[in-house]
């Protein structure tokens, strides 16, 4: 199958460091995301960047997962897509789902649902997006000129498919096509983005009530 799954620990680590390997219940928004791709029955292969000896042995110890050595002086955010990527070029596969491990409660039968709908149709890619109802105000040149009843997709970075010849050749995810890529909805159960410590306590007692098999409302 031409599409692996993929997680930048080094990425995600260098950003948001404290917030991704913080206990997080009695684990880690990193290791639930390697527990999740461990557990994922998906015939397709698991890969798993890492810069640091610790986070890579960390991530071998997880079954069916491959660690993607780098080197974290070789890559840096202001040059661009294909640099961040540069290691993509020693994986056979040309389309990658990248999973974003700041989302802990999107399970990973979704990324699957996701590379199901992408290999259904012929498109860019795919992007999370969140779904957000409501009364909506149409806002045409800075004015307010009507309003309706309805929702709308908001996108959001808890997973992409992306093809790295795109990323390689085009400096972009989808490229210059005028095909969008396909909007792919969050379970509104899991629709929390753990990006600050405010949302990282939320997110933990969603996670911990899960863990007891306690329903908890969502409003």
């Amino acid at each position: 199958m031409d599409i692996a799954l993929l997680v930048d620990t080094f990425w995600h680590m260098s950003r948001a460091g404290e917030i991704v390997s913080r206990p997080f219940g009695d684990s880690t928004l990193l290791d639930i995301c390697l527990q999740g791709l461990a557990a994922l029955d998906a015939p397709c292969r698991k890969y798993v960047v890492a810069a640091d000896r610790s986070t890579q042995a960390r991530a071998a110890q997880y079954p069916g997962l491959e660690v993607v050595r780098i080197r974290p002086h070789a890559r840096t955010v202001q040059r661009g897509l294909a640099r961040r990527y540069s290691y993509l070029e020693s994986l056979g596969e040309q389309w990658f789902l990248e999973v974003n491990p700041m989302w802990p409660l999107v399970h990973p039968e979704v990324w699957w649902s996701a590379v199901e709908a992408h290999l259904a149709e012929d498109g860019p890619g795919l992007v999370s997006v969140s779904r957000l109802r409501g009364r909506f105000h149409v806002d045409d040149s800075g004015e307010a000129r009507g309003s309706a009843e309805g929702s709308v997709l908001l996108e959001t970075d808890a997973f992409r498919i992306f093809s790295k010849q795109v990323i390689f050749g085009e400096g972009s995810y989808f490229g210059a096509s005028d095909v969008a890529p396909i909007p792919f909805p969050v379970p509104r159960e899991a629709d929390w983005h753990v990006q600050d410590s405010r949302a990282f306590a939320a997110a933990e007692a969603v996670w911990a009530h899960r863990r007891l098999e306690r329903p908890l409302a969502l409003v």
